[in-house]
């Protein structure tokens, strides 16, 4: 399935998968997949970059720190 990662289909996109792999260049698309990550319990691996410099967060969903 080929969507775009809005509110609307976030949950639906989201259902059936083993992790969440985000990669977006906008802090609202970033906090959507924070927040359906802990909603529908699944592990997720964010990531970003700028220029020359880049950074990866992962997060369970037992809990721990988050993007948010």
């Amino acid at each position: 399935m080929v969507d775009r990662f809005t509110p609307d289909s976030a949950l639906s996109l989201a259902a059936g998968q083993a992790l969440i792999l985000e990669g977006a260049d906008n802090f609202a698309t970033k906090f959507l997949a924070a927040d359906v990550a802990k909603l529908v319990r699944l592990p997720i691996v964010q990531a970003g970059a700028v220029r020359f410099s880049g950074w990866a967060f992962s997060t369970l969903p037992e809990g721990g720190a988050c993007v948010r």
